[in-house]
């Protein structure tokens, strides 16, 4: 199967070409626009992230299962303690995930969480400015060792941000 995502409508294209338009993602008004690639697990569930909506109206942290049913698996506040506008999405072996939000966190300039697939989530580093950069873009990366990176502005060095291992 492959999927073809927009705005918040995917088209899902079965393996014998068949096409199939009644998959929808966020088809709730309390999800905005997604960010970032999409992580899929070996039971077909989608993982990933809105820049926008939620209880809070600052991204949520979502599933799809393979029959397109939508679960949010967790709605960030916006405040000091979380982080806002989540960004990017990557999952560990041991089948946590990682990503970052723009905005929010003890700084206000972004911040690198973990989430479990309870939903619980924890801010594993708050971007502070100059020193380690700020407001975080593209998606984290992970080396052999178990070590995330990410780069918190576009012409920023990759800094790394938190070892998972």
């Amino acid at each position: 199967m492959r999927a073809i995502f927009d705005m918040r409508n995917s088209v899902q294209i079965e393996p014998n070409g068949n096409r199939n338009n009644s998959l929808q993602l966020f088809g709730t008004a309390n999800w905005e626009v997604s960010i970032g690639a999409l992580v899929r697990d070996t039971d077909g569930h989608l993982y990933g992230v809105a820049s926008g909506g939620g209880v809070y109206g600052f991204g949520v942290v979502f599933k799809l299962d393979p029959a397109g049913h939508e679960t949010q698996m967790y709605s960030f506040t916006g405040g000091s303690t979380d982080g806002s506008y989540p960004r990017s999405l990557m999952r560990t072996p041991d089948g946590d995930f990682y990503g970052t939000t723009a905005t929010g966190g003890a700084f206000n300039l972004g911040t690198v969480f973990k989430i479990d697939l309870n939903g619980v989530e924890t801010v594993v580093h708050n971007f502070g400015g100059p020193s380690d950069g700020a407001e975080p873009l593209g998606r984290l990366i992970a080396d052999p060792w178990g070590t995330c990176m990410a780069r918190p502005t576009p012409a920023a060095p990759m800094a790394e941000a938190v070892s998972t291992s």
